[in-house]
């Protein structure tokens, strides 16, 4: 998965083949309209700092085995109005009891 990741860098710079494999695109229009980054570019070296970053680089699986947002609003359909944050105040304790048994209710059926 990293590999495919890190390989953004050399698409960006029209290199379509390299050490760890192929981009996995078909062939490309010769007529682009886009210029392709050049390798020893400034833009480059920002990107490269995206791409290396080690906390994104720690959370991509979490965000390739995550695709979907239907449980987390199937969770908030369970939540009533009342508990919402914007509808009362919070104890310096945590949140309420009521949202505490919904989340735990929730966890544990699904």
């Amino acid at each position: 998965v990293q590999d495919l990741w890190t390989g953004i860098l050399h698409h960006v710079t029209d290199e379509h083949q390299w050490y760890f494999g192929p981009c996995r695109h078909g062939p490309l229009e010769e007529d682009r309209d886009k210029e392709w980054i050049p390798k020893s570019s400034a833009a480059l070296t920002r990107l490269q700092k995206i791409v290396f970053d080690e906390r994104w680089l720690k959370n991509i699986p979490k965000y390739l085995s995550f695709r979907s947002t239907s449980d987390l609003e199937s969770f908030h359909n369970r939540v009533p109005p009342s508990v919402s944050p914007s509808h009362h105040q919070c104890t310096p304790l945590g949140p309420s009891w009521q949202g505490w048994i919904i989340t735990t209710t929730y966890t544990e059926e699904n």
